[in-house]
């Protein structure tokens, strides 16, 4: 799982920093289960990314369908 967070994070660093900065007002991390807070207790998110999270949403499914459900 801690491999699978940190890609989380890389990832999440390519996206939302830009020029030092976070490129985003407001970020909302949705996901099952306790995996947004196992994610942010995971100590590898940037904490540029971490301040812009303005919220946490649980979402009972995954893919397309899941980031639709998230958008409610």
């Amino acid at each position: 799982q801690n491999e699978y967070f940190r890609k989380i994070a890389e990832k999440a660093f390519d996206i939302f920093i830009y020029n030092g900065e976070a490129n985003v007002s407001k970020i909302v991390l949705a996901g099952t289960g306790d995996f947004k807070q196992s994610l942010l207790c995971s100590d590898l998110l940037d904490n540029r990314i971490v301040e812009k999270i303005s919220k946490m949403v649980d979402v009972p499914y995954g893919m397309d369908y899941g980031f639709s459900w998230s958008l409610r």
